[in-house]
């Protein structure tokens, strides 16, 4: 394996790495977009990751070791070799020079296995590929949405319709906000996709309005109950007076 392919596997793990530990940690703090947008840039920086190697300069550190013995290497490189006897010429015979070829294919026919070159097209294959999945489930979700019918339910409308005022709500609720006159209790949770400043705030426009938050996710209600009935039940309370 060269070089280059360890540096790549190394880098590469590293992304990936660092991906992982973004999807665990956005997991209970953000959407499923976000998510999806951290794999997103780890795909992406894999893709540029080959051509940065390639193209940017190398960062290398020279670590220098220097000899037990300065005097004696001197010395050693200085004192030529002494021969233990002379040699007569005439006992000396010198061997003629021979090569082998290997038998079977001619040497003109043999071609040497590249790995960075195998390594280069297993990798533009990669990319071609992904890049094309990418583009053929693009034109099958338009294909499935130009072929999708109207939504007539009434349910579905009204889910959908809260769902849109729900991710772009109109600025004009922060203004109905102070128009409630009722105590009103305003429970998030700390481990919510939902923005606690925006709930907090909400909390402060409503003119009798109380702020509280669990140490829980946006089902908190279900996984903490007892944490949820600490705080709903003095708020109850008062109603049952």
């Amino acid at each position: 394996m060269t070089m280059l392919a360890v540096d790549l596997v190394i880098k590469g793990s590293l992304v990936l790495a660092v991906a992982a530990l973004a999807d665990v940690w956005l997991r209970r703090r953000a959407s499923a977009a976000s998510r999806h947008f951290a794999w997103t840039m780890a795909i992406a920086a894999l893709l540029a990751l080959p051509v940065a190697i390639a193209a940017l300069p190398n960062w290398s550190i020279t670590v220098s070791i220097p000899s037990s013995s300065p005097a004696a290497a001197s010395e050693s490189s200085n004192t030529a070799p002494v021969l233990s006897a002379p040699i007569d010429p005439g006992t000396v015979a010198i061997a003629p020079l021979t090569t082998t070829t290997r038998t079977g294919f001619p040497a003109s026919s043999r071609t040497r296995f590249n790995p960075l070159l195998f390594a280069f097209a297993l990798y533009s294959a990669g990319v071609v590929l992904l890049l094309a999945r990418l583009a053929t489930e693009h034109l099958a979700l338009s294909r499935l949405t130009a072929c999708a019918d109207d939504v007539a339910d009434p349910d579905w409308r009204a889910l959908i319709a809260v769902h849109r005022w729900r991710n772009a709500p109109p600025p004009s609720w922060w203004d109905l906000a102070s128009q409630i006159q009722a105590n009103t209790l305003v429970l998030g949770a700390a481990n919510s996709t939902l923005r606690q400043d925006r709930l907090e705030e909400l909390s402060r426009r409503i003119p009798h309005g109380t702020f509280a938050s669990m140490n829980a996710n946006h089902d908190g209600h279900e996984a903490r109950p007892s944490e949820f009935l600490t705080h709903v039940e003095p708020f109850i309370a008062w109603f049952a007076k």
